[in-house]
């Protein structure tokens, strides 16, 4: 789940600056955020975090780098994005080398 400090009118700001006009759903609510066409992560099937629970795959970097973002934004988290080694997608860690 995404933020729930964000109102829906700021989401909608953020996502234009980082995707452009039209590069976003308008939502309902920031946590239940979906960009370009109703994207939201899977699960990896094949890649596992240090938690034990299968990591989430975004489809290009752009979208991990936006749920990245927004976790810096809120949490302060600082995560990187780097291709899923089985070549499903992208995967975001808080491994910063």
């Amino acid at each position: 789940m995404l933020s729930r400090s964000f109102e829906c009118g700021e989401a909608q700001e953020y996502l234009k600056e980082r995707l452009g006009e039209g590069g976003y759903n308008k939502c309902n609510r920031w946590d239940t955020l979906t960009t370009r066409g109703g994207f939201t992560p899977q699960k990896c099937d094949f890649c596992v975090g240090e938690d034990g629970v299968n990591k989430n795959i975004y489809y290009s970097e752009q979208e991990a780098l936006l749920y990245s973002d927004v976790t810096l934004k809120e949490e302060g988290i600082r995560l990187r994005v780097y291709k899923c080694p089985h070549g499903f997608g992208w995967h975001r860690t808080k491994k910063l080398s």
